[in-house]
């Protein structure tokens, strides 16, 4: 083969390399003007519970980094069992199998709804006190730490959080596959759960008793297939005072926890 004929294969084959990255971004998708399609289900973490400014939320933030269409139905208070039945109501089907990416946070209220029926009574409160109610009255409960503690190492006790976990995964697995029948090449992302109290000295003596409970959920959380799941725990570990306002009882990640958690999406994508 001549000089010539060597040197027009090898820019040919450049240019070939060229207009590839030029037609895709480095996460595989076409660089053109279309926007992903972004689905954000869960709970009060996903919804934003708490933010001064909406558009500091995880969600926000990921739609806005990566110049996605976002749709967030999630919902305060929500449990996997609430999630499952939303799902299965089919009303949000066409949101799903138009989606390319669906990030879940779900699981903390099915710990929370056994935690509050157990420390009602400690509060002196009714069955059907709401969560600010709830978290007023405990804010003026005398030794609230040891009372929940002792609440957390009880062995019967411990026996319903290990029901609800087995009933969250099983919620979770069907939410799962659900959305798999309906879009199967779509990108799932679910969070496991932080530990709130995790590096808050105030909270010290009860840390280990809730990450044990925290720990159990976690294992099956990283036992689901077909999904990729996020490590909230990890972020969080020690830093339940910086990212997080538990100081005031709440749960809920800040402006700075939600940031943290925006990052472990973008990580994956």
């Amino acid at each position: 083969m001549k000089k010539t004929a060597k040197s027009t294969i090898r820019k040919r084959a450049a240019a070939v390399i060229l207009l590839l990255f030029m037609n895709f971004n480095i996460f595989g998708a076409r660089a053109d003007t279309k926007k992903l399609n972004y689905l954000a289900l869960g709970d009060s973490i996903t919804s934003g519970y708490g933010l001064s400014d909406i558009g500091a939320s995880f969600t926000e933030i990921i739609a806005n980094e990566k110049n996605m269409q976002l749709k967030n139905i999630a919902v305060d208070g929500y449990t996997s069992e609430d999630l499952l039945n939303l799902i299965a109501l089919n009303k949000h089907e066409d949101d799903i199998k138009n989606a390319d990416l669906i990030t879940i946070s779900i699981g903390g209220n099915d710990l929370l709804k056994v935690l509050f029926s157990l420390i009602k009574d400690v509060a002196g409160l009714s069955d059907n006190v709401t969560f600010t109610e709830l978290q007023q009255a405990l804010l003026n409960v005398d030794n609230l730490i040891p009372k929940i503690k002792r609440i957390l190492d009880e062995p019967k006790n411990i026996a319903l959080f290990e029901k609800a976990i087995e009933n969250y995964y099983d919620n979770v697995e069907k939410i799962i596959s659900h959305i798999k029948d309906i879009n199967p090449n779509v990108k799932i992302m679910i969070f496991n759960l932080y530990n709130p109290l995790s590096g808050s000295p105030v909270f010290n003596e009860i840390v280990y008793s809730a990450q044990k409970i925290i720990n159990k959920m976690n294992d099956r959380t990283g036992s689901f297939k077909n999904v990729v799941v996020l490590d909230a725990a990890k972020a969080f570990y020690n830093r339940g005072l910086i990212l997080t306002n538990i100081l005031y009882l709440d749960i809920h990640p800040n402006k700075a926890g939600n940031k943290v958690l925006a990052r472990l999406v973008v990580e994956k994508l």
